[in-house]
């Protein structure tokens, strides 16, 4: 039998957690930078195929909103594997274990953030 086993694999869930979330905002951040890629390719052929000097406007910012949320995803994941090892530690140690919601409202806060600068995205780039 494993000592503080309950404890141990609450750890792991709450770790496997932020991991699934981690790999959500990389892969939500690589959809949009791609997205915008494919924007701009598209506008780049309209404008070749026209013939016209000028391609068609593109939204603007969406390979920076991309690559900066997968940065946040990447720092989640160093966040959340820090936190995990920390409380293992602590867990087999028999130490107390606080609870300590910082983290969680910092991700909270990021992903509310990065909610609504997607949501100005969408809205309002122009995409004529």
């Amino acid at each position: 039998m494993i000592p503080r086993f309950t404890d141990h694999s609450a750890n792991e869930r709450t770790y496997l957690a932020w991991l699934r979330t981690s790999i959500a905002v990389i892969a939500f951040g690589m959809l949009i930078e791609r997205f915008d890629l494919f924007l701009r390719s598209i506008a780049e052929a309209i404008r070749f195929q026209s013939g016209e000097a000028a391609a068609p406007s593109t939204p603007p910012y969406g390979r920076e909103l991309g690559l900066l949320l997968v940065v946040v995803g990447v720092a989640t994941m160093v966040i959340a594997t820090v936190r995990y090892w920390r409380r293992s530690q602590r867990i087999r140690a028999a130490q107390e274990v606080d609870f300590d919601p910082r983290s969680a409202l910092l991700l909270g806060a990021a992903l509310l953030i990065f909610g609504g600068l997607t949501l100005v995205y969408v809205l309002f780039a122009g995409w004529s």
